[in-house]
């Protein structure tokens, strides 16, 4: 299929048409993929984990659900039932969003070996995680009555937990060797996603924010968490947010 020239009519979607309707099947699957990533580190050592990772975990887990079933809802043309459901992300944006803060603070307070070696870096992915997060609800809110808008920013929403779900999953495969490793393939993963949703988009004659900003974020965080290893200033920064209060 050819790109539509800039500025020709960019094809409208059918009326009554769901913009992805297969989304409902990729958010279940990335549910699927986030559970089985955090088997190791969180569902087999409950007791090991405290109240704000609990919290921060079920509401991850309601949100992605609430993706799924926006989806299926729109695929099945009960638009009624999904703009009242969507209400729910008033409570649960915030909810995911203080959470996730309050564990870039038990992350960078290096109180594990692993939190001292690696803690200022992720909380650098981990603060742009949680900020993008709440900026594409809020964009997702405000552009709730412009579909193709509406649709790809609550999208970015999953898209922004793929690299801690991949990061896990890979931790099984023989050749990743380190977590620095890990991460800089769940970046490249993620990317690669975003960059086949940009082609999908252009092919469209799309040229629409979301993706591009998301990618922008994404290849941020993989910046940060390569270049930051070391930078004093950083370090510091870091520290200071570990023991606020």
């Amino acid at each position: 299929m050819s790109a539509i020239p800039v500025g020709a009519p960019v094809p409208a979607v059918p009326r009554g048409a769901p913009l992805y309707p297969r989304a409902a099947f990729y958010y279940l699957l990335a549910t699927v993929g986030a559970v089985a990533a955090f088997v190791p580190s969180y569902f087999s050592r409950l007791q090991e984990n405290d109240a704000v990772r609990h919290a921060h975990g079920i509401v991850g887990f309601a949100w992605m659900l609430l993706l799924v079933t926006q989806a299926f809802l729109m695929r099945s043309r009960k638009v009624a039932l999904h703009r009242r459901l969507g209400k729910a992300a008033y409570v649960l944006a915030p909810a995911f969003v203080i959470s996730g803060l309050l564990i870039v603070r038990a992350m960078a307070s290096g109180a594990t070996g692993f939190e001292q070696h690696f803690g200022a870096r992720l909380a650098w992915v981990d603060l742009l995680s949680v900020s993008t997060f709440g900026t594409c609800v809020y964009m997702a809110i405000r552009d709730r009555r412009q579909v193709q808008l509406h649709a790809r920013w609550m999208t970015c929403t999953a898209l922004l937990l793929l690299p801690p779900v991949f990061v896990r999953l890979e931790q099984a495969l023989p050749f990743i060797h380190s977590f620095e490793q890990a991460m800089n393939v769940a970046f490249g993963l993620t990317e690669l996603i975003i960059v086949l949703l940009l082609v999908g988009d252009f092919r469209q004659g799309q040229r629409r924010l979301p993706y591009r900003a998301l990618l922008a974020v994404t290849a941020a965080q993989q910046v940060g968490f390569v270049m930051l290893d070391g930078v004093p200033g950083w370090a510091a920064f870091a520290y200071s947010l570990g023991h606020l209060g």
